[in-house]
């Protein structure tokens, strides 16, 4: 039986725990990274828009306002250390109507007390002179040009590269299935996922570091760890369960995005928000780093964890509301489709602390969006 040791296991990895575990790999501790599926980003952070956000959606004093906030400040010199892809492209919320220009001065005022900074309210016709190609009636918009894009898996890669070099062992292709505490460590069975060495080996050589550290392939049975990182994401309950924590409730949230043809490019600059919906940021407009425009995501509660699945009705609903904000959008412009599941949670912030059951068990979940920017 395969045994390790080591001083902290961060399960998941996705950008909260590849995020983790280059932070950790700062400090003199031993850090193991192990994931379940045959690739980094593999969960939910494969499917995320890759907007970083400002801060002003967020309620005052939540962690997610002053992470997020944080968390875009940071982008910038981050990028330059990790070499991926960011750009500063800012973000518009714009108002279609009249009556609706309250809630943009309401959605400003949150956005300055999270110290959000820069934030300004611009009528239609600086908004058209910004954007030539929204809707000529749209009312008004908030500006914010601390907004960004990444490539979320450019972000995950570089991220867990920079931890392995610094020495953290990341194990892929590998399910934990029991946590057991005694004699203030942890005892952790994890289970190889059958038929996936090869794809896992071809994973782990990916991550361009991993010669340096001791990057594993091969099943990792028992762990011995003195603190573990619950950052599982969708999962995230589960394995809060493994220790008698039933405090943690993830309950997917299905989004469906569009990526439209490359000749685009250009056609917005900003990333382009309608006003909010009590769950979620709304349909968007998105330019991605690498040229494409990206439309959605829908918002929908759904009972599975692996339904990625998109639909017709999907895009009619994406693509009907994007059309009132940019009527020269084309459904030809199509040319893929994608769904995520966000890890939404009972709670409206994220869970990030120690558990109940135990001080050593610390909790990272229910980070859904601004979470890629937090």
């Amino acid at each position: 039986m395969a045994h390790k040791e080591t001083d902290v296991l961060i399960i998941g990895g996705g950008v909260t725990g590849t995020a983790l575990a280059r932070e950790l790999s700062r400090y003199e501790v031993s850090v193991m990274l192990m994931e379940k599926e045959v690739d980094l980003a593999f969960g939910t952070s494969k499917a995320n828009s890759g907007i970083v956000h400002s801060g002003i959606h967020d309620r005052p004093g939540t962690l997610k306002a002053r992470l997020c906030v944080e968390g875009n400040r940071m982008y910038p010199q981050m990028a330059q250390e990790l070499d991926f892809l960011y750009q500063n492209n800012g973000a518009v919320v714009v108002a279609r109507q009249e009556d609706e220009i309250p809630a943009l001065k309401r959605l400003m005022e949150q956005g300055q007390q999270n110290g959000v900074t820069g934030v300004r309210l611009i009528g239609r016709g600086e908004l058209l002179a910004l954007e030539p190609h929204l809707a000529p009636d749209l009312a008004a918009a908030l500006v914010m040009p601390s907004g960004g894009i990444v490539i979320p898996f450019d972000l995950v890669y570089a991220l867990a590269e920079n931890a392995a070099a610094n020495g953290v062992e990341i194990v892929l292709g590998t399910q934990v299935t029991d946590i057991q505490e005694e004699d203030g460590a942890f005892t952790v069975q994890a289970t190889h996922i059958a038929g996936r060495t090869p794809r896992a080996a071809q994973a782990a050589q990916t991550i361009q570091a991993a010669q340096t550290a001791q990057t594993t392939v091969l099943p990792v049975e028992t762990v011995r760890a003195r603190y573990i990182v619950n950052a599982a994401g969708l999962h995230a309950g589960t394995v809060a369960g493994m220790i008698g924590d039933d405090s943690i409730s993830i309950h997917p949230r299905k989004g469906e995005e569009y990526l439209l043809d490359r000749r685009l490019a250009g056609f917005v600059k900003h990333t382009v928000f309608p006003l909010p919906t009590p769950v979620s940021k709304g349909i968007l407009i998105i330019p991605t780093v690498e040229g494409n425009i990206m439309l959605g995501p829908t918002a929908c509660a759904t009972d599975s964890f692996d339904d990625y699945g998109t639909t017709a009705a999907g895009w009619r609903e994406v693509f009907d509301y994007v059309r009132q904000l940019a009527p020269e959008l084309k459904a030809s412009d199509l040319i893929t489709a994608f769904a995520g599941l966000r890890a939404a949670s009972n709670h409206e912030d994220f869970i990030i602390g120690p558990s109940a059951v135990s001080q050593r068990f610390i909790h990272a979940a229910g980070m859904e969006s601004p979470g890629l920017t937090a």
